[in-house]
């Protein structure tokens, strides 16, 4: 499996930097289609906001992990962070039937979304040592008649 890691600060101003680099490697590399390449990087996104707001506010001190890597059969981001730990495999979001938007409350979707955008999410918890968020899609074979 081809692979590629950075580490970037838990903050905010490196999620600009964290985008460009899946991007690179799931568009160029994995050779992903622009909309895989995209889910990636709204779930990534999602995932390292929560991880900045709740796990480390205020404290750019802690550092994130990002492994990109892929084979003929699937990509993956590996989300590597020394937190307390949250597993959004086990979110459910509030019942929101008949609710207009605005009456909403903020936050709780984005980890629902993480879940619908990638074919799977494992999650590996060790708190306040290691928690790694694996995301994964896998790669559509097109053969030729």
């Amino acid at each position: 499996m081809k692979e590629q890691r950075a580490q970037f600060e838990a903050s905010l101003d490196s999620l600009e930097t964290v985008g460009a680099f899946i991007s690179r490697f799931m568009s160029e590399e994995a050779a992903l289609s622009a909309e895989k390449t995209n889910n990636f990087e709204v779930s990534v996104d999602e995932h390292i906001s929560n991880l900045i707001e709740h796990a480390f506010p205020n404290d750019p001190n802690h550092l994130i992990d990002i492994i990109c890597r892929h084979d003929e059969t699937l990509a993956q981001v590996v989300i590597v962070d020394d937190s307390a730990g949250f597993d959004p495999r086990h979110y459910t979001i509030p019942n929101v039937e008949g609710t207009a938007i605005y009456e909403l409350p903020p936050g709780g979707f984005g980890n629902y979304f993480i879940c619908k955008l990638m074919d799977k999410v494992e999650y590996v918890h060790q708190p306040h040592v290691r928690n790694e968020l694996i995301l994964t899609v896998f790669k559509e074979f097109r053969t030729h008649a």
